[in-house]
């Protein structure tokens, strides 16, 4: 991981930093994230197994880690890396709460109105 001093770069260089790789071949990878979506929306966990075994080299048929395991990983995770999953978990459980909501009402003509209900 490379670290970077925001403070002393320059406009053009802080400009860089930001820039995102560009993607030489984009549809390509739209379709194939897209294949892949499909496959573990329609066939579950036999989806998730298969596409674990090709990109994660799983030996075996459980994707499913113990109690050890989890701690075993944990414990290489250094205390700055912990408080940033913590950090970016928090900020999206806050993002995705705050579109939850209780009522929508729409007046879909004068006189008649739709409510939604959730929960």
């Amino acid at each position: 991981m490379k670290t970077v001093q925001w403070g002393s770069l320059n406009s053009d260089e802080q400009k860089a930093v930001l820039a995102r790789p560009a993607m030489e071949d984009s549809l390509s990878l739209t379709k194939t994230v897209s294949d892949i979506i499909f496959d573990v929306r329609s066939e579950g966990d036999i989806a998730l197994l298969r596409y674990t075994k090709r990109f994660d080299q799983l030996q075996g048929d459980n994707i499913c880690l113990g109690e050890a395991d989890i701690k075993q990983a944990s414990a290489r995770l250094n205390d700055e890396i912990k408080t940033a999953i913590t950090v970016a978990y928090q900020q999206i459980v806050k993002f995705h709460k705050a579109q939850i909501q209780d009522t929508i009402t729409v007046e879909t003509m004068p006189g008649v109105v739709c409510e939604m209900h959730t929960q």
